[in-house]
């Protein structure tokens, strides 16, 4: 993000506001020593612990096929999608409170049937879907979920044409929903897709918390 982008979102965000305040940094998430800095700061201003981290950070590639592509941009979205993750991660947690919720923005292409013509962004986003799941296990006190964010029409989403069919709020809203004590209880370390009906969740919060629904993974064979 440029600062230019950075202050245009700052103000859209300000006048939608009615509690709270931003604080910001532009920084590039792919350098760890630039994140962590970036993240000490606003720390540093704002005092206290991290409750919640939204990991957002990642690219999105115009549609080409895997053999087809050039090997400097498959490996860049590679490097986008997946070291801003880590490196969040990394800055996050030494400033975490003890119940922090840990939300990664992921793609439902991450676990869906191959298509093709997106096999970098697919193949990206299904290892930061890994790595996460790993900070789960690796992380027991935090609170991880991923999510599909919807379908959502945004300025990231226009080289995929993506048709929008979902409100370009209900992300946000989806997240502040799964750092709530309603849905904590059930959604540790599951993948949900944010256009779902959250009633419906809460209906089937004790089959879901008790099972392996909602988590990315081969069944049906011993290991």
């Amino acid at each position: 993000m440029t600062p230019d982008l950075e202050a245009r979102d700052i103000n859209l965000t300000s006048s939608t506001l009615r509690h709270g305040d931003i604080l910001s940094r532009c920084a590039d998430l792919t350098k760890r020593n630039v994140t962590t800095a970036a993240l000490d700061r606003i720390v540093e201003k704002q005092g206290g612990t991290i409750e919640v981290l939204v990991s957002n950070a990642g690219a999105t590639p115009s549609p080409g096929l895997a053999l087809k592509s050039s090997d400097e941009e498959f490996m860049r979205l590679l490097d986008t999608n997946i070291r801003p993750t880590l490196n969040a991660i990394h800055a996050f947690v030494p400033h975490a409170s003890e119940d922090a919720v840990l939300i990664n923005v992921s793609t439902g292409l991450a676990h869906m049937l191959p298509r093709a013509g997106i096999s970098a962004h697919a193949a990206s986003k299904a290892a930061s879907l890994k790595l996460v799941d790993y900070v789960q296990v690796e992380n027991p006190n935090l609170h991880v979920v991923s999510i599909q964010p919807g379908s959502v029409q945004t300025e990231a989403t226009q080289n995929m044409k993506v048709q929008g069919k979902d409100d370009a709020n209900l992300p946000g809203q989806f997240c502040v929903w799964l750092a709530s004590e309603e849905a904590r209880p059930f959604l540790k370390g599951k993948f949900v897709w944010a256009n779902w009906d959250a009633q419906e969740l809460m209906e089937r919060a004790e089959e879901i918390a008790k099972s392996r629904l909602l988590t990315v993974m081969l069944e049906g064979m011993e290991m």
